[in-house]
């Protein structure tokens, strides 16, 4: 058994990665963290800070995180405690302050973005019950909830940024996955057996949603809204037979439709990166990624795709994110918008003029520079140092300037 006044923290360790990055223009990148573990959750606080949770493959005797200040090139080991129970969701209410959350209702909480971890308590007997899901409101206030075997569901609510609970509801033959916030007062939830429940009095009271489902029983793991209104949840079936499932509402998580219902790896998360652009992912390491704010999905053919079971999604914005997998892997979104694909950051430059039509001024002399459109293929390359390129001959239309020495920007041409 885990016990609380055994806590180590294990001296971080920084270690190589062991998979090497694809080209630029791919945008895409499988790093490793230094253990093996299954990776429940992925936070990003900053353009270079990342931290993982997790545990063992096998099950959940073990605690893990891990932190990155490169983008995710570069992993440090936080926490691999053994005995210790598996985290399963992070929450971050500030850039240096989080919560870590997972089975058998362990609770940890960092002060320094996640370079560190102390275990602490709920305040409230959750029969070692599992925590699932971490979301917040607005302000101070965020949720908690989870259960265990697909029952003893449950909501915690917390009003000062996870320092004391107060349950909010639960139920006794159903399990929550996830839950969201919608608006003042709505909340809504998800779990196995196509659970699907949502309230309008700050949890008190709580109704089930009335939801178009497929010719099975799905498992909803994944739960999101990308406005007050409108949301979607994620799932779908496992087996041979398994199905790709998002459902869609506009009035709240009162109704629910189907909006894509195929043959394909269950999804285990969904993530809203702007207002229009959404992915989900799950497993053998399934993406589908919207561009019209949900209402369309295409399946993402990503070369360094490593065909694993993705447990989570975040992103830091359009141009940087990540996918939490199984064997401790990380799949990281980079555009090169920040140039941080090195983990280097670089100076910022002042160009003009923007829009351009034939020549492109710098006011510092940029070092091999490269122009990729919108969807990161190289369009031309600049061999060594430059005040000044040539854009005349370029197709309308929004670029990024990349160099060795600057900050890549945008720029339109035309």
């Amino acid at each position: 058994m885990f016990r609380f006044f055994r806590l180590r923290i294990i001296p971080v360790i920084v270690l190589s990665l062991i998979t090497s990055p694809v080209i630029f223009a791919q945008n895409w990148f499988i790093y490793s963290t230094p253990r093996s573990r299954q990776l429940h959750d992925i936070s990003f606080q900053t353009q270079t800070n990342i931290v993982v949770v997790g545990g063992h493959p096998f099950n959940d005797s073990i605690t893990y995180t891990g932190f990155s200040n490169s983008s995710g090139k570069q992993w440090s080991l936080v926490l691999d405690l053994y005995p210790g129970k598996m985290q399963t969701s992070v929450l971050f209410t500030s850039v240096q302050s989080g919560i870590s959350a997972g089975v058998n209702e362990s609770l940890y909480k960092t002060a320094n973005g996640g370079q560190t971890w102390t275990a602490y308590s709920y305040g409230i007997s959750l029969n070692k019950r599992n925590t699932n899901s971490l979301f917040k409101a607005t302000g101070s206030t965020i949720f908690s909830a989870g259960g265990i075997n697909n029952q003893q569901g449950f909501i915690l609510k917390s009003d000062n940024n996870g320092n004391t609970w107060q349950k909010l509801h639960e139920w006794s033959e159903n399990e929550i996955s996830d839950g969201a916030y919608v608006k003042p007062g709505y909340l809504s939830v998800c779990g196995p057996d196509g659970f699907l429940q949502y309230t309008t009095d700050n949890g008190i009271n709580w109704t089930e949603s009335v939801s178009e489902m497929p010719d099975f029983t799905p498992d909803l793991k994944a739960i999101i809204f990308i406005n007050d209104s409108t949301g979607y949840c994620a799932g779908g079936k496992t087996g041979e037979d398994s199905v790709s499932l998002i459902l869609r509402t506009t009035n709240c998580g009162i109704n629910w439709s189907i909006i894509y219902n195929e043959t394909g790896s269950c999804l285990n998360a969904i993530e809203k990166v702007t207002s229009d652009i959404l992915y989900a992912a799950g497993d053998y390491g399934i993406i589908l990624k919207s561009a019209d704010a949900g209402l369309t999905w295409t399946k993402q053919d990503i070369t360094v795709n490593p065909g694993q079971d993705i447990f989570a999604i975040d992103f830091y914005d359009e141009h940087l994110g990540g996918f939490s997998a199984r064997w401790g892997n990380v799949l990281i979104y980079n555009d090169g918008y920040h140039n941080n694909i090195d983990g280097i950051f670089l100076p910022q430059t002042g160009f003009y003029p923007n829009p351009v039509s034939d020549i492109l001024h710098f006011n510092d002399e940029l070092s091999n520079v490269t122009v990729y459109d919108i969807n990161g293929n190289e369009v031309k390359y600049y061999a060594g140092p430059h005040t000044e390129i040539d854009v005349s001959f370029i197709n309308p239309g929004t670029y990024f300037i990349k160099s060795d020495n600057y900050r890549t920007f945008k720029v339109i041409i035309k």
